[in-house]
């Protein structure tokens, strides 16, 4: 029996594998029937150091890399294999969804679905990416393609499957998470303060700043 597909988007993967510091998280996913869209592999790499990186991190991230190469699905095969069944079907899963834009969370829902229909399967699909998730939901709903989650989803299905992640790996993971999200947020907030300093003396702006010190401080 073939294994249930798995969809990872770029954010659940960067996520997972910034925390694996003892490579638990990597082979419980070398395990899965893992399918990765081509786009989702490049905002991979170029955005899994952005939020810093160790050495150790960096060389570790570097021997997955070959791994997770091999299960790349190639857009231009999506897009081919999604328009088989009807010439203009991306464009009506665009139009359904109302996400117009052809970048990993998209290629990564077509994906769901051409293996949904062709596997005659449900697959699993997870990103941490919450505006597509509020667009797609609905959608994969409808189409019974099957379950969509974020990264949390993910490592509580692990821990619930396999007999070598403790409940002590699962809360450590869950912290590690946390941090990761709390990374992504300060450099948000970094960023809001930086403009608010740009807007400050520009009298029109005053509403606005005030809006962006509410945010600041409420952080």
């Amino acid at each position: 029996m073939k294994k249930q597909p798995f969809i990872l988007d770029a954010c659940t993967l960067i996520n997972l594998l910034r925390i694996d510091e003892n490579e638990i998280l990597y082979k419980h996913l070398s395990s899965y029937n893992i399918h990765i869209a081509e786009t989702v592999f490049i905002e991979f790499k170029n955005n899994i150091f952005k939020n810093g990186y160790t050495k150790e991190m960096h060389e570790r991230i570097d021997r997955y890399l070959p791994s997770f190469s091999k299960l790349i699905e190639l857009d231009e095969n999506i897009r081919n294999n999604i328009n088989g069944i009807n010439d203009t079907y991306c464009d009506r899963v665009q139009e359904l969804t109302q996400h117009n834009k052809y970048d990993g969370e998209l290629y990564s829902l077509l994906l769901s679905l051409y293996l949904s229909r062709y596997e005659m399967t449900h697959v699993n699909f997870y990103t941490d990416d919450k505006p597509a998730m509020n667009q797609f939901q609905e959608y994969f709903k409808i189409q019974q393609l099957g379950m969509m989650g974020d990264s949390v989803d993910l490592l509580l299905y692990m821990f619930c499957h396999s007999d070598n992640i403790s409940e002590i790996d699962f809360r450590r993971f869950l912290e590690s998470l946390k941090s990761e999200y709390s990374i992504r947020e300060r450099i948000f907030v970094k960023k809001i303060e930086e403009y608010r300093t740009k807007i400050t003396n520009i009298k029109p702006r005053k509403d606005i700043v005030t809006k962006l010190n509410c945010i600041i401080y409420n952080y």
